[in-house]
């Protein structure tokens, strides 16, 4: 009588193994992918960040960065300059005193307009005082 194995059962050695271990390292690729396609905080748009804060503390915000960029007191030229970098559009006084109004309008997923504006008083080509206001009005 002669006994011959049969068929094999379960699993060879090491398979549960190397199978963690493709799961483990499609888990670490999948991560980094998702780590690399993440939209970064440190990259938003200072315009988002008033946005967020609210109609009044945004308007606060805005026009602390005017304060930092143009003093009272300073040229008004780095504080013009930054807020047309973000995206405003401003009008400039007619003579060495006057105001700088300058104007974001921004829709909102919600039907929205956000219009965000600042207003740069200056008199004999200094800045005297800054106004800022973020207003929303529901599109119709």
């Amino acid at each position: 009588m002669s006994v011959e194995p049969g068929p094999a059962r379960g699993l060879q050695p090491g398979t549960l193994r190397k199978a963690a271990f493709v799961l483990i390292c499609a888990l670490l690729v999948l991560g980094a992918i998702a780590w690399l396609l993440a939209p970064s905080a440190t990259l938003r748009n200072p315009v988002e960040t008033y946005l967020r804060q609210g109609e009044r503390a945004g308007a606060a915000a805005l026009k602390r960065d005017i304060d930092g960029w143009s003093p009272t007191g300073a040229d008004p030229g780095p504080a013009v300059q930054n807020l047309t970098g973000l995206g405003f559009s401003c009008m400039a006084p007619g003579g060495p005193a006057g105001l700088w109004h300058c104007v974001m309008r921004v829709p909102d997923r919600e039907r929205r307009l956000i219009t965000l504006e600042a207003h740069v008083t200056v008199q004999g080509s200094v800045v005297a005082q800054v106004e800022t206001r973020i207003s929303i009005r529901n599109a119709q």
